[in-house]
């Protein structure tokens, strides 16, 4: 019966992404094939190859879109909504963290590096940098990464939304939100936001990126964007005014859980935590 429950357990984590698994190898294989000819024909099966690859770029980004079952109206509702916040100083500011986040300031080795584009290159020893945790996890599937960083730079029309979407687009499976300052996607599996800011009075930009964490990658993809999501709502809610809610009563905070935090707090409720 355990080596039974086993197998049902890898298989259920395994069907999520056969579909996307089977395209890849699909494309591979045509891929290789269009290489071939190309050797022997004239370069028009290059622009035939383009178009194939554009066609199943779009059919794996709509399997992605038909798991995660939430469009980016859903998803801007979602991040604009209010949490109740804590005050906090980070790199001599004060700022609003959701009630949900700890976080500390962490010191890591040289070359270490956080995020690199145009002629921004960010190393985390050399900038205040922050990692959060959240109340609210799965420890035994998940080991989340969020984090954040502040960095001086005098220009702050350096960075655009057009110069991000741009670097990611590069390298990412598909890019499934993204608003004025921040955006969410899918590489390897994995669920991600990234967020940005320039801070005009304190001449700083702000830098967040967050990973939904789940040790295997086949967890269904509509609770890693959940996750996400949650976790885009720290850099969203850091410059608002101070106590943006206050919820004094259980039902207050189911209305603005997701279904999957929602559980882990009602079973955290049950075991007396709070």
């Amino acid at each position: 019966m355990i080596i039974f429950n086993k197998i049902l357990f890898f298989k259920s984590y395994k069907m999520n992404k056969i579909v996307l698994s089977l395209l890849k190898v699909v494309l591979t294989l045509v891929g290789s094939t269009f290489f071939l000819m190309s050797c022997k024909k004239d370069k028009s099966n290059v622009v035939e190859e383009a178009v194939l690859w554009d066609s199943i770029k779009k059919t794996e980004a709509a399997l992605y879109k038909e798991q995660m079952q939430l469009d980016s109206l859903d998803i801007s509702k979602l991040l604009s909504s209010n949490y109740p916040t804590y005050s906090a100083f980070m790199d001599g500011m004060e700022v609003q963290i959701p009630f949900l986040y700890d976080y500390e300031e962490v010191k890591l080795g040289n070359n270490v590096s956080f995020w690199d584009i145009g002629d921004i290159s960010i190393k985390d020893r050399e900038h205040p940098y922050y990692r959060f945790s959240s109340n609210l996890t799965d420890e035994t599937a998940m080991s989340p990464i969020i984090s954040m960083v502040f960095f001086e730079y005098k220009d702050g029309d350096y960075l655009k939304m057009n110069d991000v979407l741009a670097y990611y687009r590069k390298f990412v499976d598909i890019i499934y939100y993204y608003d004025t300052d921040s955006l969410i996607y899918v590489l390897d599996g994995n669920v991600y936001c990234f967020y940005f800011r320039y801070l005009e009075k304190e001449k700083k930009y702000v830098l967040f990126h967050g990973k939904d964490g789940f040790i295997y990658s086949n967890e269904s993809y509509k609770k890693k964007l959940e996750y996400v999501i949650n976790y885009l709502r720290i850099p969203k809610t850091l410059f608002k005014k101070k106590n943006q809610e206050e919820f004094s009563v259980w039902s207050d905070y189911t209305t603005i859980l997701s279904p999957t935090l929602l559980k882990i707090a009602e079973e955290q409720r049950k075991k007396g935590c709070r």
